[in-house]
């Protein structure tokens, strides 16, 4: 599951080198390009504006709805929840200059 709000924020006042989680497909990743995060409050902010955001949101009902979503998704709540946790911080990294990404675990092993 790609990082929260509150993920992010804790990094930043940490001052992390990086933050990484590993889920059961994916590795995120996020950290800062020039050895320095933003301020937390910026990131709070800025993640909050993107979570808000009517196109955002539109976004999030098309891909939920697309037969595409619907008939690979397995549970179609969890799996929204990834794909937009996933699309803000792409998005937070790019308008706050860090670097974010999303390694698939299996994607050499066929």
């Amino acid at each position: 599951m790609p990082f929260s709000r509150n993920d992010i924020i804790l990094a930043a006042e940490l001052q992390l080198a990086e933050l990484r989680i590993t889920g059961p497909a994916c590795v995120y990743s996020l950290k800062p390009k020039d050895g320095a995060w933003p301020d937390p409050e910026v990131i709070g902010l800025k993640y909050d504006g993107i979570r808000t955001m009517k196109d955002f949101a539109l976004m999030i009902a098309a891909i939920k709805y697309s037969p595409d979503f619907l008939s690979n998704s397995q549970d179609h709540e969890k799996d929204i929840f990834r794909v937009r946790r996933d699309l803000i911080c792409q998005k937070l990294a790019k308008d706050l200059g860090m670097d974010y990404r999303k390694i698939a675990l299996y994607e050499n092993l066929l």
